[in-house]
């Protein structure tokens, strides 16, 4: 996984396998699943219904991975941009 992109990039972090920095593809299109999978996908305690992802120009928005995975569409606020930050929270038990 690279770091760095002339296209910009976006940082994943929280229950991931490897968190860090995650360049943004020549297309300029990275969804939250494939940011998280670039990251080395869920750690075993990841809360995937209560992902936030946070943008340099916008608000806090929450994303239910669980909830996409049941209705088989991706919606368009899960299109990330450079410098968004995806953090993935620890499930509760």
């Amino acid at each position: 996984r690279q770091g760095s992109s002339p296209w910009g990039s976006v940082t994943v972090l929280g229950r991931v396998k490897d968190p860090g920095v995650v360049a943004l593809p020549p297309t300029r299109t990275l969804s939250v699943i494939a940011a998280i999978q670039e990251a080395g996908g869920f750690d075993t305690s990841a809360d995937e219904r209560n992902i936030r992802v946070t943008s340099p120009d916008t608000e806090t928005r929450r994303i239910d991975l669980r909830a996409m995975g049941r209705s088989g569409q991706i919606p368009e606020d899960s299109a990330l941009n450079d410098g968004d930050i995806v953090y993935v929270p620890e499930r509760r038990f």
